[in-house]
């Protein structure tokens, strides 16, 4: 008895190991609403940035001026483009990673559950119930 007991996993060490996994769940979360503000503040530096160019050439405005504001907004367009690309690449495999986690998380609370009715049967059993 002593031998199956050993090799199956207590009550305690799945809760501990529930515990780490909504921790994991929590970072990743975190993790989640930082790139939703980084999504927001390139945005808006990418408004500013554009505004204050336009501003900047309106006074003073000739042809050359005209062909360096647009290729300073393309390049401003990229650099933001990029940025938006890497951010959604790194939700995806937030979510992914976060999905992973919750799954585990349901799996860990089964066994849980399991692990505390075999213990419960066991007591019964024992106790003549």
């Amino acid at each position: 008895m002593n031998d199956k007991k050993d090799s199956k996993r207590t009550w305690e060490q799945v809760r501990d190991e529930k515990i780490v996994v909504q921790e994991k769940i929590f970072d990743i979360q975190d993790k989640k609403r930082k790139i939703t503000n980084l999504e927001l503040e390139i945005d808006t530096r990418y408004s500013n940035s554009t505004l204050l160019l336009n501003e900047l050439l309106y006074y003073n405005l000739s042809y050359k001026d005209e062909i360096n504001r647009q290729t300073t907004l393309e390049q401003l367009q990229h650099t933001s483009d990029l940025l938006v690309s890497i951010i959604e690449k790194n939700k995806k495999l937030l979510q992914k990673e976060e999905t992973a986690f919750e799954e585990k998380l349901k799996n860990l609370e089964r066994e849980h559950k399991l692990i505390h009715l075999e213990e419960e049967k066991s007591r019964r059993k024992n106790y003549g119930y």
